[in-house]
């Protein structure tokens, strides 16, 4: 898959939530915006890997 397609998932979940899994080496690649070839796509690679960054959200079960 090209770049600029992950990025387009990426903001998807960024918009909508859910949950992206992905290893840490394409974290890695995206988040420094390796093979990303324009200013905009690499912000927005930026914007919903790293600054704010993805929410964890927990909810406490008690049996």
């Amino acid at each position: 898959i090209k770049a600029n397609l992950r990025v387009t998932h990426l903001n998807y979940w960024y918009e909508h939530g859910g949950v992206m899994i992905m290893g840490y080496e394409m974290y890695r690649r995206l988040a420094n915006g390796f093979g990303l070839k324009s200013k905009k796509v690499k912000a927005q690679a930026y914007k919903c890997l790293v600054d704010p960054g993805p929410d964890i959200i927990g909810k406490l079960i008690v049996l």
